[in-house]
Parts: structure tokens; sequence; C-alpha cells
């Protein structure tokens, strides 16, 4: 019998778990990886699949009725997930981005947060921080851009919080 060496045995481990850990929300290591996934579980599939990585269209399972749509994000990490669990987002929607900002603060009520220049969330006094969110475009699809929200720039709790870029087309 032979026997397997251990960076070998190690590595099959780390791939058997992966697979076995893998979710519809990701992580997903590589756009390829996210393309592979969908392909596989599209497999007797009748209805239409598109699945979009940073809002530009990476896989299409053509079929019937309305189409089942994927978003995912390349996250700060390098990994490929529905939501990267960060303040910069990204986030489909900017009420996505208020969500998350009560999820970590647990209460927003004074804070500033506000989407290209609009206030979305009206902070009461005393005013303890603020979020500048800006909206980020994806690819055109069914005559109208994909967007998306990103953070600017924002202030909580004596920290600074940097934004980041819009996502680059995969």
């Amino acid at each position: 019998m032979r026997r397997l060496g251990l960076p070998v045995l190690l590595l099959s481990l780390f791939l058997a778990q992966s697979a076995a850990a893998q979710s519809v929300d990701g992580p997903f290591y590589s756009r390829q990886h996210l393309v592979d996934y969908w392909a596989t579980q599209s497999v007797g599939f009748g209805n239409a699949i598109h699945v979009f990585l940073n809002h530009y269209k990476v896989f299409d399972h053509l079929g019937f009725g309305p189409a089942l749509g994927k978003s995912y994000f390349q996250c700060q990490d390098g990994l490929i997930r529905r939501d990267c669990n960060s303040i910069q987002g990204p986030f489909i929607w900017s009420s996505d981005a208020v969500a998350y900002l009560t999820n970590v603060f647990g209460d927003v009520s004074h804070i500033n947060i506000s989407q290209d220049g609009t206030l979305i969330n009206q902070g009461f006094s005393p005013l303890l921080g603020y979020f500048n969110y800006k909206t980020c475009f994806g690819q055109i699809y069914n005559g109208r851009y994909l967007t998306y929200v990103v953070l600017e720039h924002g202030f909580a709790g004596g920290t600074t919080f940097n934004g980041i870029s819009c996502l680059p087309q995969p």
C-alpha cells in the first residue's frame, strides 16, 4: 500500500473540508470557483439562473420562468461572498448598510448616514458619528445599471473608518 506524504494528506483534507463547507453564500476562492459551483447547482434546475460578481454577469443558465439572480462581491480579504461582513461594504442596498451598522453599534439613532450626499438616516443630538456611502455601478442589465454602495468614509466610537473604491469588473 502506497503512503501519502503529509503535504498531500493535508491538501486532501483541506479540499474535502472546503467542498463540504461550501454554501450558496460563499466563500468562493475565485471567479472560476463561483462559476463552477453554479454550473453544478444548475444541473437539472428548470429555471433560469443569472449570477453576478461585482454586479457583472459571470454565469447564465437558460431555463423557464423568472430567473433566479444571485449577486456576489469580491471582498477585501480576496474571497467572494454574498455579504462581505464589513462596514465598508459593498452592500446591494443602502438599507443593508444601515442594517449592518445597526448590528455593529446596536443603535444608529445618534449616527448620520448618507448616500451620495443625501441623508438616509438622520441622527439625533448628540451626534456620535457619521458614515458616508457612495453608489457604484456595474453593468447595464435589463435596461438599467446595476448598483451597489460602498463606504466613502466614516467615524464612530472614536474610530475613523476608511472607505473603499468601487469594485473592478471581474
